[in-house]
């Protein structure tokens, strides 16, 4: 299997396993305070970019080994960078949607603060998801 799609799964499998982590520590948020959702939200986010980073040094490792080439150069053409572009926007749309929905709930439909916070976090693990998805999808 391709290390990229390898990462790319990584990837996908760490933001989901997250997400579900903290759906798991929020079960209780209407009652909680904007303090302990922030905490629980943070440490979700932390956990995320630390298991995304190993997960990439691995992967670069172990890709490294594979193919007997040290350098640390990896091949990266045209359709690559339009592929990450693809991705990119797709994840910028869906949050910034995300981010324009949940301002006009909390707005014109008294959504809770709390809501609001886990709804942004959320939508910004989503984005993560869905352009690792459409990555895959792209390079299979």
């Amino acid at each position: 299997m391709n290390t990229k799609l390898i990462g790319i799964l990584a990837e996908i499998g760490a933001t989901s396993l997250t997400m579900i982590w903290t759906w798991r520590n929020l079960s209780g948020f209407s009652t909680m305070t904007i303090k302990s959702i922030s905490k629980v939200l943070t440490q979700g986010i932390g956990i995320v970019i630390v298991a995304v980073v190993l997960v990439s040094i691995f992967v670069s490792i172990f890709s490294a080994v594979q193919s007997g080439d040290h350098s640390g150069a990896g091949l990266e053409d045209e359709r690559d960078r339009m592929y990450e572009l693809y991705a990119t926007q797709l994840s910028s749309g869906i949050f910034g949607l995300a981010m324009v929905t949940v301002l006009i709930l909390m707005g014109w439909f008294n959504l809770s603060v709390n809501a609001g916070l886990i709804a942004i976090v959320y939508s910004g693990f989503t984005a993560v998801v869905a352009s690792g998805i459409l990555k895959m999808y792209l390079y299979r």
